[in-house]
C-alpha cells in the first residue's frame, strides 16, 4: 500500500522536481540549485527509511547523471551521492557504490556527512574483498568520528579485516590501548553478544600467532559470559586446538576429554562448518594418537559431504597420511584414485594431484632412507611431475601456493639449487599471512645463504623478523630457526659482534630452545676453531643450568670437553668425559664421547690406558664411521706389545667385516696381519698372504694410484720375511733378489727411492761387506740422490748411506787415506746434521751429528767436536743429558 502511495502520488511529483533542476540554466544562482536537490535528498531519505531503495536509485540516479553540471562539493550533491551508495548496498550493488562514492572528494572534516561517507565506502570493500582499501576507508571513519561513538558494526568488520590481513600484532594492540577499551566496556553494555564476538575475533588472532597462553587467558574470560551456542563451539575449539597444536608427545586426558566434548557443541550450533572443522580437528588428533581408524572415520564425515574446497582439500591429504604413516604407498594412491574417479572437477582434481605429490615425496624420503637410489629417483621424479601438474592447472591459487613450496623441496632435493630458489620466492609470494609464507621466506634466505649471496639472505632474514612482528606470529621454534640461520651468516661474513649479540638475546630468553641451543653451539665452535676456546667454554658453561632436556644438555658439555681439548687441557677433558659417559648412557652422541675419551685417555695414560676404552667403544658401536680405525689401533697395539696372536685375530676381524669397507685399511691390516705371523716365525705362511696381496693391488693400483704406498710397503714386508729366518748368508741374497724383482717390475714406483736405501742398508748391514756388496750398496744410495722425487729425509738416508760406505772403505788403507776418507764422510755427515729438522727427519740428523762428533774426536778435532756439540744442545734442549752423556762415552 505504502510502495503505491509513493509511486502514484510522489513519484510524479519528484519526477517534475528533477525535470525542472536538470533545465536550470547555468546563469541561475546555485542557492536555488542547492535549495531543489536539497529537497529531493530529502524525500528520497525518507523513502530510504522505509525500505524502498530500488525507488531511492530511480529517483536520485537522473541527478546524478547530470552531476557534471553541479559543484560536487555542494552538500546536497554530496547527500545525494552517499544515499545512493547506501541504497546501492542495500540492493547488492557493492561496485556501484564504490563508483558512486568515488565521484566526490574525499572528506577531511569531523561532520557526519564524512562519517557517513567512510563507513559507506568500508561496508562496500569489505563485501567485495577488497580488505586493504577497506581498512583505509575504517581507519579514516574512526579518524572522523572521534573515540566515543563507532559503529559497532564497523568495529567489528575492523577487527575481522586486521585478523584476514594477518595483522595480528596491529589487532592485539587494538584491545590494549585504552579507548578502545572504554569502547569494549561501552559495547559490553550495550550488547554482549557483540563483546564476546569481539574477544573471539581477539581469540582467533592470538591462535593464528600461536600466542597460545594470551590464547587461554582470553579464553577464562570470554567462558565468564553467556555464550550462544556457536559462541561456546568456537571459544572451546579454539582451546582445544589450542592444546592439540603445542603438543608434541600426544594428547593427555584432558585434551581428549575437551576434544570430545566439541562434537555436540557444533550440533548444538547449527553451523554446519562447525561440525566440518571440528571433524578435521578430531582427525588431526587422532593422527597423533596413531589412531587410524578413527582418523579416517572423522575424515569421511567430511568427504562424503558438499563441503568448501580448503576443507575438503585438507581432508583428502590428511586421509592420504594414515596411509603413509603405516608406510602404504600403493594404498595411499589407490585411494585417491578412486576420490578422483568420483569428482573430476577442476578444483577437486587439483588436490587429488596435490596429495598424490606428497605420497611420492614421501616415498621418495623412505627409498632414500633405506638407501635404494634407483627407487627414490623415480619417485622424486613423481613428485615433482604432479607438482608441476597442480601449478599449470590452478597457477596462481591458493593450493598453487603449497605446490610450488613442495616443488623447491623436490629441485632441492635433486641439487638444483637456483631453480628451488626460484620456486620458494613464488610460494612466498603466493601464501596468505602466516607460517606457510614464513617457512618460504626462511628457506629462501638459507639458500642464499647457501648460494653466498650473504647481502640477500641477511635482507630475507630481516623481512622474516619484520613479518613475524606484524603478525605478532609466537612460534618460538620458527623465531630460534631464524636466529640461528642469522647467526651463520653473521659467522660466515665473519660479523662475530652480530652474531654475539644475537646469541646473547637467544640465551636470555629462550635459554632451553632447542634452536638458542644450536646457535650457541655454532657460536662457540667458530670462536674454538679460531682460537677462542675459552671465550666459548664461558658462553657454553653458563646455559647448561639452563637446559633440562637430557639430549640438549649432553650435546653442550660435549662441546664444553672439546673447547678443553682444544686448550690441550687434557686431564679436565678426561674427567669431564668420564662424568659424561656415566651420565649419558642412553645418548644418540654417547660413541663419539666415547671414542673422544679413549683419544683422551691415549693423552694421559698412554696405549695402556686406552685400549680397553678403544675395544669398548669398536664393541659397543661397531657400525660408527671410526670403529673400522679404532680396531686397526687396537690390533696394532696389541702387535705392539707383542700378542702377535691376538693381533691377527683382531686384524682378521676388521678384514672380515663387511661394513667396514674401506679398502685402504682393509689392505693395511692384511699386511699387518702377515707381519703377525712373520713374528711368530711362520714365514711361508706370511709370504703367500704377501704375494697374494700384492697380486690384487696390483690389479687395482690402475683405477686407485692410492693403493702404491700399501703395495711398496707390502713388498718390504716381504724382503723382511727373508730377513727374519736364522740362515744367515742365504737369506739377505733372497731378500735383495726380491727386491730386485720389484726394482725391475717398478721402475717408477713412487716407493722406489725408500726400497733403493732399504737394499742399501741391507748391503752394509753385515752379513756380507765384499767389495762387491758395498759398491752395489752405493749404487743404490747414489739412485736416490739422483732421482728428482726423492724426499729430503729420503736423501738424507741416502747420504747417510754414503758416509758409511766412506767408513767401510777406511778401515783397510792406509793412515793418510784413512784420515781423508774419514773427513768427507763426516762433512757428509755434518751436510746432513745442519739441514733444518723441519725438512729432514729428526733420527737422521741426530744419527748425523753424533757420527760426525764421533769422528771428530778420533781425528783430535776439539773444535768441530765442540761446535757439533752446542747445536746438538739448541736443537735438543730436552735431551741435554743424553746427549752429553753419549758425547762423553764417545770422547
Amino acid at each position: 500500500m505504502l510502495n503505491r502511495l509513493y509511486t502514484q502520488v510522489w513519484l510524479p511529483i519528484f519526477a517534475f522536481l528533477f525535470g525542472m533542476v536538470i533545465q536550470i540554466s547555468p546563469h541561475q544562482g546555485s542557492g536555488q540549485v542547492s535549495a531543489d536537490l536539497q529537497n529531493i535528498y530529502d524525500s528520497a531519505s525518507l523513502a530510504y527509511q522505509d525500505g524502498f531503495y530500488e525507488d531511492v536509485l530511480e529517483w536520485i540516479r537522473p541527478v546524478l547523471e547530470g552531476m557534471e553540471r553541479f559543484d560536487p562539493n555542494q552538500p546536497a550533491v554530496s547527500q545525494s551521492v552517499i544515499l545512493y551508495a547506501k541504497a546501492c548496498l542495500q540492493t547488492q550493488q557493492e561496485a556501484l557504490a564504490i563508483q558512486m562514492l568515488q565521484r566526490l572528494p574525499m572528506p577531511v572534516a569531523a561532520e557526519p556527512m564524512a562519517i557517513e561517507y567512510f563507513q559507506c565506502s568500508a561496508n562496500a570493500l569489505v563485501r567485495i574483498g577488497d580488505l586493504s582499501n577497506a581498512l583505509a576507508a575504517m581507519e579514516n571513519y574512526f579518524r572522523v568520528s572521534g573515540p566515543s561513538h563507532p559503529s559497532v558494526g564497523m568495529v567489528e568488520n575492523y577487527l575481522v579485516a586486521l585478523l584476514k590481513l594477518g595483522k595480528l600484532a596491529q589487532l592485539e594492540k587494538w584491545f590494549h590501548e585504552s579507548q578502545n577499551q572504554e569502547i569494549l566496556q561501552s559495547i559490553r553494555l550495550s550488547d554482549p553478544v557483540i563483546a564476546v564476538d569481539l574477544l573471539l575475533i581477539r581469540s582467533e588472532g592470538l591462535f593464528m600467532a600461536r600466542q597460545f597462553s594470551d590464547l587461554n587467558d582470553v579464553l577464562a574470560v570470554v567462558m565468564e559470559s553467556r555464550l550462544s551456542p556457536g559462541q561456546l563451539w568456537k571459544a572451546r575449539f579454539l582451546q582445544t586446538a589450542a592444546g592439540i597444536e603445542s603438543s608434541t608427545k600426544g594428547l593427555n586426558a584432558e585434551e581428549l576429554k575437551k576434544l570430545r566434548a566439541l562434537r555436540p557443541l557444533a550440533i548444538a550450533s547449527g553451523d554446519t562448518e562447525a561440525l566440518w572443522k571440528t571433524a578435521l580437528l578430531e582427525s588431526k588428533a587422532w593422527l597423533i594418537q596413531e589412531d587410524f581408524t578413527a582418523t579416517r572415520s572423522s575424515l569421511t564425515t567430511i568427504l562424503q559431504k558438499n563441503v568448501p574446497l580448503d576443507i575438503r582439500g585438507e581432508a583428502l591429504l590428511r586421509m592420504a597420511q594414515t596411509f603413509l604413516k603405516q608406510g602404504q604407498f600403493t594404498e595411499a594412491r589407490d585411494w585417491l584414485d578412486r576420490v578422483s574417479s568420483s569428482d573430476s572437477s577442476k578444483p577437486i582434481q587439483g588436490w587429488v594431484w596435490l596429495t598424490m605429490a606428497q605420497i611420492y615425496f614421501k616415498e621418495f624420503e623412505t627409498y632414500k632412507e633405506q638407501g635404494m637410489k634407483a627407487d627414490a629417483r623415480l619417485a622424486l621424479d613423481n613428485a615433482r611431475q604432479k607438482f608441476e601438474e597442480v601449478i599449470n592447472l590452478i597457477p596462481g591459487s591458493h593450493l598453487g601456493s603449497y605446490a610450488r613450496f613442495h616443488l623447491g623441496w623436490c629441485l632441492l632435493e635433486d641439487g638444483q639449487i637456483i631453480p628451488a630458489l626460484e620456486e620458494f620466492e613464488a610460494a612466498y609470494s603466493l601464501f596468505p599471512p602466516g607460517g606457510h609464507q614464513l617457512e618460504s621466506l626462511l628457506k629462501v634466505g638459507e639458500l642464499y645463504l647457501q648460494t653466498s649471496q650473504f647481502e640477500e639472505s641477511r635482507k630475507a632474514f630481516a623481512q622474516i623478523r619484520e613479518l613475524m612482528d606484524r603478525y605478532a606470529y609466537g612460534d618460538r621454534e620458527l623465531r630460534g630457526r631464524v636466529n640461528l640461520a642469522r647467526i651463520k651468516a653473521c659467522l660466515m661474513t665473519e660479523a662475530l659482534d652480530e652474531a654475539g649479540t644475537i646469541v646473547e638475546e637467544m640465551t636470555i630468553k629462550d635459554p632451553d630452545l632447542e634452536a638458542t641451543v644450536h646457535a650457541v653451539l655454532a657460536y662457540s665452535q667458530y670462536l674454538t676453531n679460531h682460537g677462542q676456546a675459552l671465550k666459548a667454554q664461558d658462553l657454553l658453561s653458563r646455559i647448561v643450568p639452563g637446559i633440562h632436556t637430557p639430549y640438549l644438555r649432553g650435546i653442550v658439555e660435549e662441546n664444553l670437553i672439546y673447547t678443553l681439548i682444544c686448550q690441550e687441557s687434557w686431564i679436565s677433558a678426561r674427567q669431564s668425559a668420564e662424568t659424561w659417559v656415566l651420565n649419558n648412557p642412553d645418548h644418540p652422541h654417547l660413541a663419539d664421547v666415547l671414542y673422544q675419551l679413549g683419544f683422551l685417555t691415549l693423552q694421559t695414560s698412554g696405549p695402556d690406558g686406552a685400549f680397553p676404552r678403544y675395544q669398548r667403544f669398536v664393541s659397543q658401536f661397531p657400525t660408527h664411521p671410526k670403529a673400522p680405525s679404532t680396531q686397526f689401533w687396537v690390533a696394532q697395539h696389541l702387535f705392539n706389545l707383542g700378542e702377535y696372536e691376538k693381533a691377527s685375530q683382531a686384524f682378521l676381524i676388521l678384514i672380515n667385516t663387511p661394513a667396514w669397507n674401506d679398502p685402504r685399511l682393509k689392505f693395511e691390516a692384511e699386511r699387518q696381519k702377515a707381519m703377525c705371523l712373520i713374528e711368530m716365525r711362520q714365514y711361508d705362511d706370511a709370504r703367500i698372504q704377501l704375494r697374494n696381496l700384492i697380486s690384487r693391488l696390483e690389479s687395482h693400483i690402475p683405477n686407485h694410484p692410492g693403493f702404491l704406498e700399501i703395495h711398496g710397503n707390502c713388498w718390504l714386508s716381504l724382503v723382511d720375511s727373508y730377513l727374519r729366518q736364522p740362515e744367515s748368508g742365504v737369506v739377505p741374497q733372497q731378500a735383495l733378489s726380491t727386491l730386485e724383482d720389484f726394482f725391475k717390475a717398478w721402475p717408477n714406483h713412487p716407493m722406489v727411492s725408500e726400497l733403493n736405501n732399504y737394499a742399501g742398508r741391507l748391503l752394509l748391514r753385515g752379513y756380507s761387506r765384499s767389495p762387491e756388496f758395498v759398491a752395489r750398496a752405493e749404487k743404490f744410495f747414489t739412485k736416490t740422490l739422483d732421482s728428482d722425487a726423492s724426499s729430503p729425509s729420503l736423501r738424507a738416508e741416502a747420504q747417510f748411506g754414503l758416509a758409511n760406505i766412506l767408513e767401510l772403505r777406511a778401515t783397510n788403507v792406509e793412515a793418510d787415506e784413512k784420515s781423508a776418507l774419514l773427513k768427507q764422510a763426516a762433512d757428509i755427515y755434518r751436510k746432513i746434521f745442519y739441514q733444518s729438522p723441519d725438512l729432514v727427519h729428526p733420527f737422521w740428523i741426530k744419527k748425523a751429528g753424533l757420527s760426525a762428533t764421533r769422528i771428530m774426536i778420533e781425528l783430535n778435532e776439539s773444535i768441530p767436536a765442540q761446535k757439533l756439540k752446542s747445536r746438538f744442545l739448541t736443537l735438543f734442549p730436552s735431551e741435554s743429558q743424553s746427549i752429553e752423556g753419549v758425547i762423553q762415552a764417545l770422547q
